[in-house]
């Protein structure tokens, strides 16, 4: 598993590095990994959680409750009459959950998903859970060829005068705005959901959903959502190693995406304070509470 960047630091695809700028009050909701590889074995049962429950302890990563979950894909195949919709068979697998319910590891026999829903920072709240969680896997069920790595940061921005959409205009980088800024319409726009899909290298991209929304815990005023979702999809084989540099580049990705979608000025009203930089011991290493992150 590779990456075209020799500096798990940076971003992929050559967008601006991210400041090191960190937010008190980081508007990050939930912060989720995945990592996807070719099927190895059955569906799981619960014996086959408590596997992975112990595995992930004895790699740091204590896991109190083991419960049964089940996924079904929902397939729209084109035929001569039209779109047709296929069910694929259920797939049974494990979610694992801490004692207090702030991370869930959800394992099925092709697929490892690592939920934040307390995140302070990526070498904290999300690192060391990925290596962890990735680490029982490979004792545990011993996946070969990996077919995808994904981060995604949901943001919920919020606060100030947001009795209207068009206070996000001068919060968020005016490109991103669309009919907000038009000249007749703009004021009637109540609510806008838009998908943007980036490519950043030949096997990467990002898909950025994001827009103003009715809020009721805002007042009934407006928040804004941003969702960061970063990917590769390169074949390679499963190692932890190369799936960690590859999760801190796509980290600083998602970073790098969402300081040049959030203006600077609204950005300093979230309490910003600077770590000292990295050093050649910690490079990589670095705080990144303001990413949605």
């Amino acid at each position: 598993m590779t990456t075209t960047t020799s500096q798990p630091d940076l971003p992929l695809g050559g967008l601006p590095p991210a400041t090191r700028d960190l937010l008190r009050d980081a508007p990050l909701q939930v912060a989720v990994a995945e990592v996807r590889w070719a099927r190895t074995g059955h569906d799981l049962d619960e014996d086959r959680g408590l596997e992975l429950r112990d595995a992930a302890a004895g790699h740091g990563l204590h896991l109190a409750h083991v419960e049964p979950v089940q996924q079904q894909q929902v397939r729209v195949e084109m035929s001569p009459e039209g779109p047709v919709t296929a069910l694929d068979p259920r797939v049974a697998g494990v979610r694992l959950t801490t004692a207090d319910g702030l991370l869930a590891v959800t394992v099925f026999p092709d697929s490892l998903v690592v939920q934040a829903n307390a995140y302070r920072r990526y070498r904290d709240s999300l690192a060391p859970q990925i290596a962890a969680a990735a680490s029982a896997v490979r004792d545990v069920m011993d996946p070969h060829l990996v077919q995808r790595v994904g981060l995604r940061y949901v943001n919920r921005l919020a606060g100030g005068d947001t009795q209207g959409t068009q206070a996000w205009r001068g919060r968020i980088e005016p490109s991103f705005l669309g009919p907000l800024l038009h000249p007749e319409l703009g004021t009637r726009v109540v609510g806008l959901q838009q998908q943007v899909e980036m490519q950043l290298e030949e096997t990467s991209g990002a898909i950025i959903r994001h827009g103003p929304f009715r809020d009721a815990t805002a007042g009934d005023g407006f928040a804004y959502l941003l969702d960061i979702d970063v990917f590769d999809t390169r074949s390679a084989r499963f190692d932890l190693e190369a799936l960690a540099v590859l999760a801190q580049a796509l980290n600083r990705s998602a970073l790098s995406l969402f300081q040049q979608i959030v203006t600077r000025e609204w950005r300093d009203t979230l309490g910003p304070y600077t770590e000292a930089a990295p050093t050649v011991e910690n490079a990589g290493d670095t705080d990144q509470r303001e990413e949605a992150q």
